[in-house]
């Protein structure tokens, strides 16, 4: 429902982490029981993986991405 291009790798870890805040909004308001993260890597002409095409770098911290996960996961929403 939200694919769009970044176009700078430094703006990946905010638009993740506005994406999964979408993700817990939903979660509070709707009853939101599911989503899913499609591109864990670069694709041909799309840059907007975690990682690298080749899988050889990580392009956002894994720190924070589990941190924000854990955020939509948090049994308290």
């Amino acid at each position: 429902w939200s694919h769009h291009d970044v176009p700078d790798a430094a703006l990946l870890p905010r638009e993740y982490e506005k994406a999964m805040n979408r993700v817990i909004a939903l979660r509070k308001s709707a009853g939101l029981a599911g989503a899913i993260f499609t591109q864990l890597t670069d694709v041909e002409q799309e840059a907007t993986g975690l990682m690298t095409y080749d899988r050889a770098v990580f392009k956002i911290d894994t720190n924070l991405v589990t941190r924000i996960n854990g955020s939509v996961l948090a049994p308290d929403l």
